[in-house]
């Protein structure tokens, strides 16, 4: 193995600078709520909500590359009782590129 140069030494700690500086920019602004990351599938608790006697639970909030803005769907939950889909298989439906369509499901701009 050959040791590297001053060169490469200073051109890697100069990288390491640029990587750190980056990072804290990035903390910045998830300190300030511009977005959100998470390695969890779910990234909030469970949100249910009626509309005109329907009862309806978000189930995916996420940023839409087509649309441009940060989409969420929702779920008829007793539709979803008759078609006997459960929530894993919506989820599985959403996550397909592109999202495949269930009678159950819309979703709306946020």
């Amino acid at each position: 193995m050959v040791a590297p140069t001053f060169k490469a030494l200073q051109d890697q700690l100069d990288f390491e600078k640029l990587v750190a500086a980056a990072w804290k920019e990035l903390n910045k602004c998830l300190n300030k709520g511009v977005f959100y990351v998470s390695l969890k599938k779910r990234r909030f608790e469970t949100v249910e909500f009626n509309d005109d006697g329907i009862a309806w639970e978000v189930i995916k909030v996420d940023y839409s590359m087509s649309e441009k803005e940060v989409m969420y769907w929702y779920y008829n939950i007793q539709q979803a009782l008759e078609e006997d889909l459960s929530e894993l298989e919506i989820e599985d439906a959403l996550d397909e590129d592109p999202p495949r369509s269930l009678g159950p499901v819309e979703r709306s701009r946020v």
